[in-house]
């Protein structure tokens, strides 16, 4: 239930301040954060939201070819 709650807040609060996601996108980042693990994604909304929500991003490794 917690995790529901952490995401209408970080949804309605981000939404405030112009920047919109989606709820499954909100709703990934209260499950990371309440389960102390980064999130795994290309998805460079999360960036976005990394500088108004606690959550941690996985940076993957760049190797050569």
């Amino acid at each position: 239930m917690k995790v529901l709650v952490d995401t209408c807040i970080w949804s309605l609060a981000l939404r405030s301040k112009g920047i919109q996601g989606s709820n499954a996108d909100f709703l990934i980042c209260a499950v990371s954060t309440r389960n102390n693990m980064p999130i795994f994604s290309i998805d460079n909304d999360f960036n976005h939201y990394k500088k108004h929500i606690p959550i941690a991003l996985h940076v993957p490794r760049v190797t050569k070819k």
